[in-house]
Parts: C-alpha cells; sequence; structure tokens
C-alpha cells in the first residue's frame, strides 16, 4: 500500500519542466529543454540555431515562477562582443531573456520576454507544451 500511494503522488506532482520536454510557439517552432549545466536550463529553438540560458530553472520541477537569463545564436550578430553560453556556445549575437510560467493556462506554458545584445525587452513569444 505505501508503495502504491508514493507512486500516486510521483504521479500527480506538479512538474515545471524537464530535460527533453518542448514546447511549441508561433514565433519560433519547437522549443526543446536540452539539458541541465551548472545552474543554467538550456533550451533550444530555431531548429538549434539559437540556444536559450535560463539561470536558476535547472533541477527545478515544481514552484513555476519567473526565470531570467539570456539567449546565444549562432548566427552573425551585430553586438559590440561576444558572450558564451553555460554549453561553450560563443556569438555577438545574443541578448537578455525573461520567461514566466503561466499559472493559468496549460501545464507549463511559458511567454519569454527578449532583447538584442544588452537593450531593454523588445519582442515576446508564448509557448505551450506539446505532448
Amino acid at each position: 500500500m505505501k508503495l502504491s500511494l508514493i507512486a500516486l503522488c510521483l504521479a500527480v506532482a506538479p512538474t515545471l519542466a524537464s530535460a527533453d520536454e518542448s514546447w511549441n510557439s508561433s514565433q519560433y517552432g519547437t522549443i526543446v529543454y536540452e539539458a541541465d549545466i551548472g545552474n543554467y536550463a538550456v533550451f533550444s529553438m530555431g531548429g538549434g540555431d539559437v540556444r536559450l540560458y535560463l539561470e536558476g530553472l535547472a533541477g527545478r520541477y515544481e514552484n513555476a515562477g519567473t526565470y531570467n537569463g539570456y539567449w546565444v545564436s549562432n548566427l552573425a550578430g551585430a553586438c559590440d562582443y561576444s558572450i558564451t553560453g553555460a554549453d561553450g556556445r560563443s556569438s555577438n549575437n545574443w541578448g537578455n531573456l525573461q520567461l514566466t510560467f503561466d499559472s493559468n493556462a496549460p501545464a507549463r506554458s511559458y511567454t519569454v520576454s527578449l532583447s538584442i545584445c544588452n537593450n531593454a525587452f523588445t519582442e515576446q513569444f508564448y509557448a505551450t507544451p506539446q505532448y
């Protein structure tokens, strides 16, 4: 009986995100949770051309909230300097981001605000889970 109760609790526990999870965005197509590297969760989008690095999300599977981070693209960019992502990807095409999980929508849907280089946020997109 104890084992059944534990299995039931694990099955209904709220989750936030886990590696190999994916979402869909009308602007960027499929977004994939690739890995946890240190304190960063690493997502890919744009067919892998863009990586999102979300500080504090790695290993977090409950208590949805807001996470800050940055994105790096392997396409040519115009930022004054290059940055290197948690996975070693380096580029002068990057920006800041803020991801907020939507507690009032389908499980683990979220909104992302993006900037170019170190400027203010200028773009936003919404992503829903792929099942």
